[in-house]
């Protein structure tokens, strides 16, 4: 059965900071994320999608862009964001 406890102290400060920043605005673009944890728009897609496929956050259309997502943590995930 899945941990999400043992899953983000595995994935280490990758995961985490990306968790705790999403649990203190509503929802946020990908491209404002990598502006304020410094990686590249790969890595970013990347976390993004690992914490998706757990269940602690969700991707969804930007009002504002057609294009766009937004990003939002699930209510798991910000039980795991307000639990470290």
């Amino acid at each position: 059965m899945w941990d999400p406890e043992q899953y983000l102290r595995h994935s280490g400060p990758r995961l985490r900071p990306l968790l705790d920043l999403l649990a203190h605005v509503p929802d946020d673009l990908p491209g404002q994320l990598l502006t304020q944890t410094l990686v590249t728009s790969g890595t970013m897609t990347n976390r993004i999608d690992r914490l998706a496929k757990k269940g602690l956050v969700e991707r969804l259309p930007d009002p504002n862009d057609r294009r766009g997502v937004l990003v939002r943590l699930t209510t798991e995930g910000r039980d795991r964001a307000d639990s470290a």
